[in-house]
């Protein structure tokens, strides 16, 4: 509650012309979740939508890398295996940079994130996958090798 709290308020001071049509979107966004989510008053639970397994993700991806046709296209299936493996984190991949992937010892890669809550670095172990759809390590080459110019970022879509 605190994450979406903040972002609540961080928005309407960022963006002050947009402040009519952002307060609009979060009164939509705040009734969608009192009518999906528990409604702690009743403890009654409602239908929620199943978890995203890794075979959903495998799915999506094989999609993703059927149907890709530019360079983009790897590029968001590298963003849905990281947003995938992020889940239940709350960062930021906007401020995700080159200089933030290193490898450790024993050959183990580290990513360092911004986190939204406490604006402190916390970071994530990846490993090898054997499947090369859900593998966060080939993503993350995907998208550095089919960059269409030399940046900082590493994923171009977040920076919208």
């Amino acid at each position: 509650m605190q994450y979406n709290r903040q972002a609540k308020n961080w928005l309407p001071d960022r963006f002050l012309l947009l402040r009519p049509l952002t307060d609009k979107a979060l009164l939509k966004t705040g009734q969608m979740l009192k009518r999906y989510c528990m409604k702690r008053e009743s403890l009654m639970f409602v239908n929620k939508a199943p978890a995203c397994t890794k075979r959903a993700l495998k799915k999506m991806v094989m999609r993703l890398y059927s149907t890709a046709m530019t360079a983009t296209d790897y590029q968001d299936a590298a963003l849905l295996c990281l947003l995938w493996y992020l889940f239940g984190r709350a960062s930021d991949l906007t401020l995700l940079c080159k200089v933030n992937l290193c490898i450790g010892s024993g050959s183990i890669f580290f990513v360092r994130f911004n986190s939204v809550k406490t604006s402190g670095e916390q970071g994530l172990s990846l490993f090898l996958n054997e499947d090369f759809t859900t593998c966060p390590l080939l993503a993350i080459a995907l998208a550095l090798a089919t960059q269409s110019a030399p940046t900082a970022s590493l994923l171009n879509q977040t920076l919208a």
